[in-house]
């Protein structure tokens, strides 16, 4: 189990997955043991077993399919040290369970259409001892926005940018890689130029004097927390306002993918969005327009219960 633990670390997962993964082979380790199956000589047929012996316990499939990938790290850890030749649960998988769709997608006509006019429709100001620090909010807000619907990034990755990321001279900006995608760098469009600009070498430094605060983050809160989710949940609370439609900032990303999809071949997308693995990608391009429903996907073998 050291060994498998190491390989956790190493694929940089967190300390609560890799608690959760090696609860679950300890899980499986005990079945193994009543059925008096040693973990090294593991085959398809007994995965099977294991699966029917879970669900017959009433056990949910979200919660098998939690447990088989688990089994399924481990079993890769083994093949990747020359232990065994071959994962015995790479094609074992649950059948049955449904992957919502992505999001009820916007249109890129909507998407230009919130940005025009979060742009161009500054907030009013109640109490004039607030609009000092509050148009500094709208400025960097604004940034935010045009990254989240140009460059489609995710709400983690606005909170890792920092300022060295953008390069006005080359009209770009490097989105850093993290456990789960991809780095790349993407251009920046021509109506975000100016607003970056003036956050780089205005508003972003009069926002740090203003709260007193040090940060290398390239945006940074106007309230008292040194977090920027608080502010990003104001954030999306204030552009649902220009749009009831909009649920989350994943609902943006997505849209912005969808419409990639119609313009750029998959392999491209899957740079621009910084996925890992194709298939990531691919699964943006069930959404239909026109009739979003469910993606249903057909798996082997079949678990009731």
């Amino acid at each position: 189990m050291k060994e498998f633990e190491d390989y956790l670390k190493y694929n940089q997962y967190s300390s609560s997955t890799i608690n959760r993964h090696l609860k679950n082979i300890e899980r499986f380790r005990k079945w193994t043991d009543s059925e008096n199956v040693e973990l090294m000589d593991i085959t398809y047929q007994d995965l099977l077993a294991y699966m029917k012996y879970l669900s017959k316990r009433g056990t949910g499939k979200n919660t098998i399919r939690c447990y088989l990938n688990s089994i399924k790290h481990y079993y890769s850890n083994l093949v990747k040290q020359n232990i065994i030749n071959k994962n015995p649960a790479n094609n074992l998988q649950i059948k049955g369970i449904k992957r919502k769709m992505v999001y009820d997608v916007l249109s890129p006509i909507e998407l230009e259409q919130l940005y025009h006019k979060f742009t161009t429709t500054p907030p009013v100001y109640t109490k004039q001892h607030e609009s000092g620090l509050r148009a500094l909010e709208y400025q960097r807000d604004i940034v935010m926005l045009g990254l989240l619907i140009y460059q489609g990034v995710t709400a983690k990755e606005l909170i890792q940018l920092q300022p060295n990321h953008i390069r006005l001279r080359q009209g770009q900006i490097e989105i850093p890689g993290g456990r789960k995608s991809e780095s790349r760098v993407l251009k920046l469009e021509a109506v975000q130029m100016l607003d970056i600009q003036e956050y780089l070498l205005k508003t972003r430094a009069e926002i740090l004097q203003a709260t007193n605060k040090a940060s290398e983050q390239l945006f940074i809160s106007i309230g008292w927390s040194e977090s920027l989710y608080p502010t990003l949940g104001k954030f999306t609370n204030t552009i649902r306002k220009q749009n009831p439609r909009i649920q989350d900032l994943q609902q943006v990303r997505a849209s912005v993918i969808v419409k990639w999809l119609k313009n750029y071949n998959l392999r491209q997308v899957q740079y621009m969005a910084g996925h890992r693995y194709v298939s990531s990608t691919e699964k943006y391009k069930l959404n239909d327009l026109r009739d979003l429903q469910e993606d249903i996907n057909k798996y082997h073998p079949t678990i009731t219960g």
